[in-house]
């Protein structure tokens, strides 16, 4: 189960690549620029200001998922959605149905469409998510097939997997972009619902076996934006030599407006780093001679 592939990505790993995103989340942050990953079927999404009242989706929806309100057309998230309904129906592409099941086989024909950039570019592909390791079969068998074609490949991770997960990724993945979010268990599992011992013991285990990792810190006004717990995370990363370097990715609000079109309710109003406030955190990390960049 797929959400999409993103050709000519500049964010996801060296050089230019193809991202494969996978649908489905053990996590739910609040701040997640993508919301359309958190669930692990397909749903709908809706962008109103591309509706024409058409009123096919109308016609289609067998359990009231869209309806007009005040003479609009609305969706209706309550409802139960059968979403095969939907798919390939609204000719402005305002009704999408988020999420598409893909071979191996298929997944890959796309990707190595653009070889050439790879090669030229010192990039390759990414596997992305959601998690992708919650499909991690899936993973296992685009990895392989791709590295018999001696294509580069990265793979971002929250690490909130069972272990056997990552473990058979090992002798397929060149790069672990891994997220390293927060030090304090309690503070994590109240913001994300997760399991931070359970990341920091793969995390462990990945850096044993000698895999060539970045940390990725989302930096998120509220949770761990303060010096004590960016100094926290630091020590995590330094007791994994395996970690090359620190990725700090501030937030930004860009996603947002998903929610709305998935029905849902955007919690984290959020804060934007100022300069100031990212300058410092890459001095901080600097002191420690640990390698550091701004993400997107």
């Amino acid at each position: 189960m797929i959400f999409n592939i993103q050709r000519y990505s500049l964010h996801d790993g060296a050089g230019l690549r193809s991202t494969v995103f996978f649908k489905g989340c053990s996590l739910h942050c609040p701040w997640c620029s993508n919301p359309e990953s958190q669930k692990a079927s397909p749903e709908l999404m809706f962008e109103s200001s591309k509706c024409i009242a058409c009123h096919d989706c109308l016609t289609a929806s067998d359990n009231g998922e869209m309806e007009l309100f005040e003479g609009k057309v609305t969706m209706n998230p309550r409802r139960r959605q059968n979403t095969e309904s939907f798919r390939d129906l609204c000719p402005t592409k305002a009704l999408q149905i988020i999420g598409q099941t893909q071979s191996a086989e298929e997944i890959c024909r796309i990707v190595l469409k653009d070889r050439a950039f790879y090669e030229r570019s010192g990039g390759g592909v990414t596997l992305s998510g959601g998690e992708p390791l919650l499909q991690a079969d899936l993973c296992r068998e685009v990895a392989k097939k791709l590295k018999k074609e001696n294509i580069h490949i990265s793979i971002e991770t929250c690490l909130h997997v069972p272990w056997k997960n990552i473990k058979m990724m090992l002798p397929y993945v060149d790069e672990f972009l891994c997220d390293v979010k927060h030090c304090d268990p309690i503070v994590f599992r109240e913001q994300t619902g997760g399991d931070l011992n359970l990341i920091l013991d793969n995390l462990k285990k990945l850096s044993e076996s000698g895999a060539d990792i970045r940390a990725r810190v989302p930096i998120i006004y509220g949770f761990n934006h303060d010096e004590k717990t960016v100094e926290g995370i630091l020590d995590i990363v330094e007791s994994n030599e395996a970690i090359r370097a620190v990725d700090y990715m501030p937030y930004h609000p860009l996603g947002a407006g998903k929610y709305e079109s998935l029905g849902r309710e955007y919690s984290l109003p959020g804060h934007i780093m100022d300069n100031e406030e990212i300058e410092n955190y890459i001095k901080i990390t600097e002191l420690r001679k640990i390698p550091v960049t701004i993400g997107g």
